[in-house]
């Protein structure tokens, strides 16, 4: 997995905050992909929009490191985590789909 490289959203995606959750729904034709919902807590909606407006996984480790005081090698073992779960959802093309809240 390639920590220095900008990811790219595949499609549009709406982003919906319920709770202590952030619900990205993946928007085809106009409408919701209601089958297709992934559910993040509060951090991994911070990582997904930064990845979203063209930071690097590289750079959100560094500033999640710096804000939780944690060390960079925890997270981003975490961030390999997090990024093999949403690879659907991301590509490393050019052409981007839009991001909602």
């Amino acid at each position: 997995m390639d920590l220095d490289r900008i990811y790219r959203l595949k499609q549009e995606v709406v982003m919906h905050a319920f709770g202590d959750q952030v619900y990205v729904i993946p928007v085809r034709n106009n409408l919701a992909d209601m089958t297709h919902i992934l559910g993040l807590n509060m951090t991994a909606a911070r990582i997904w929009k930064e990845l979203s407006i063209g930071n690097t996984p590289d750079q959100v480790i560094r500033d999640l490191a710096a804000d939780y005081e944690a060390p960079s090698v925890e997270i981003r073992h975490e961030m390999v985590r997090f990024l093999n779960e949403i690879k659907d959802f991301f590509e490393d093309d050019t052409q981007s789909g839009g991001i909602h809240n």
